[in-house]
């Protein structure tokens, strides 16, 4: 705790040196929310967390490569899920599975940023199996759509009504 008084006190000490020398008011209020950020990222790491116990529920997406099967795979009714399923699901899962132990996919399903990340290079790894399934099919067009589900909220719903 000792620690923490002593960051807090010189923070405070930089806050007011700032203020006597800068005279512009939007640079004193810039100056004093980057010390207070930096103090509390400081403390904040301080403490024991990482990056891993922020919340980052808007980050990349929140799903799972269970949650992407689920919506393009289990669902037959609709052709256009099925060639996702089919063109991209598949080869992501196949890359996932070749780059990870079940043990290490069990843990992705947990951290979905770090899932995020691993999608990504997925299907950077895959794009071109993805891209000739896809053309194959006539569904070039599916790629970029399936990007923008990952992005679209309305992904939830098509996951609550697979339940």
């Amino acid at each position: 705790m000792s620690t923490n008084l002593i960051v807090i006190i010189v923070a405070i000490v930089i806050i007011l040196i700032l203020l006597k020398y800068v005279t512009k008011t939007a640079v004193k209020i810039a100056a004093i929310v980057v010390v207070l950020v930096g103090l509390g990222l400081f403390i904040f790491l301080k403490a024991g967390h990482t990056a891993d116990d922020i919340n980052f529920s808007d980050a990349v997406t929140e799903y799972s490569i269970s949650d992407l099967k689920q919506i393009y795979c289990e669902s037959k009714a609709n052709k256009s899920d099925s060639l996702k399923c089919i063109c991209i699901i598949q080869p992501i899962s196949e890359d996932l599975s070749s780059r990870f132990t079940q043990e290490e996919l069990d843990d992705l399903e947990k951290h979905r940023l770090k899932f995020a990340k691993e999608l990504i290079k997925s299907i950077n790894n895959k794009k071109d199996i993805i891209k000739a399934k896809l053309k194959e099919n006539n569904a070039n067009e599916l790629l970029k759509e399936f990007k923008e589900d990952l992005l679209n909220k309305n992904l939830k719903l098509k996951l609550k009504e697979n339940n």
